[in-house]
């Protein structure tokens, strides 16, 4: 009993002296970690989780940035991300992430392949939110983020439709180019508006068409929007190296403010030119800068300019 009343006497002097003294008895404060937990849920245009799709976490813009611009591309990779993983039932964890910092996320998967009509293409369909940015904000020690994901079809793939079968020289569509047939030619895209340019050896179409992400566009060339045609001359045209030959359609030879169409010279004994397809007869005017030569006659395929000498 003495032993107690000891103590109790002893804790009250103490706590007499510290009081006296301006101090004040504090209980110890519950520090919390630095850390916080990010927790997604992924689902498609219909609201419904995703399972399996691949997320990506990167605490830099420029990184963030970097793989948004290659999704855009159909290029996915980790290359530049602090963390990765897959959704089960459509939701992801990120736990223990260093609080009081920014983070951007990318996240995509594979949705089957293109189908058009009964025929399946090996073509896959890619969902991704690279267009949505999307951003969790910095966030204090302990906290637990909760956010959705919306993952929507990407991509898309354009049918060129013709019955031309001349081989195409030249396809540019997008930022890419590529040749050969093109009939039942699929050429994938990101979705948007997406313009194309084609050509073979006697046709030229150039327009824009409609992409929507997980569908096939239909791009119907039908005619010839624009045909080419050739002219040509032979190397005894051109005494010295400064000759040259202009070549003008239609009434442009009487028109200053209307260039050649071609011109031909030592270096270069043929040229191809491009003229609209609308069921006109055109008319060429060619002339030797020498002043003694001209040609003239009704446009064709090819164009023969011989010699005047």
């Amino acid at each position: 009993m003495k032993g107690h009343l000891f103590r109790h006497i002893a804790f009250t002097c103490c706590v007499s002296v510290l009081l006296l003294l301006g101090i004040k008895c504090k209980p110890k404060k519950q520090e919390i970690p630095p850390f916080g937990d990010v927790h997604l849920d992924v689902v498609d245009e219909n609201k419904q989780p995703i399972d399996s799709a691949t997320i990506y976490l990167y605490n830099s813009k420029a990184a963030f940035d970097l793989a948004a611009q290659n999704a855009q591309k159909g290029i996915y990779s980790s290359t530049g991300s602090i963390a990765t993983g897959k959704t089960i039932d459509g939701e992801i964890v990120f736990p223990d992430l260093p609080s009081n910092r920014e983070y951007w996320v990318l996240a995509h998967d594979v949705k089957g392949v293109f189908v058009d009509g009964s025929i399946s293409t090996t073509f896959p369909i890619y969902r991704d939110n690279a267009d949505a940015y999307f951003y969790v904000p910095s966030f204090q020690n302990g906290t637990k983020v909760s956010a959705i994901i919306h993952l929507v079809p990407a991509n898309a793939l354009i049918k060129f439709e013709t019955g031309n079968t001349d081989v195409i020289t030249k396809l540019k569509i997008g930022d890419g180019d590529s040749t050969g047939s093109l009939k039942n030619k699929y050429l994938p895209v990101r979705k948007g508006n997406i313009p194309y340019y084609v050509r073979t050896n006697n046709c030229v179409w150039s327009g824009e068409v409609k992409a929507e992400g997980g569908k096939i566009a239909t791009a119907n060339l039908g005619n010839c929007a624009y045909v080419t045609y050739n002219f040509q001359t032979v190397s005894g045209n051109f005494g010295s190296a400064t000759d040259f030959i202009k070549i003008y359609i239609g009434q442009n030879r009487y028109d200053d403010t209307k260039p050649p169409i071609a011109i031909l010279t030592s270096g270069q004994l043929n040229q191809t030119v491009v003229l609209a397809n609308d069921g006109v007869k055109y008319t060429y005017y060619a002339v030797h800068s020498n002043g003694k030569c001209a040609w003239e006659g009704l446009v064709q395929t090819v164009v023969t300019l011989n010699s005047c000498y």
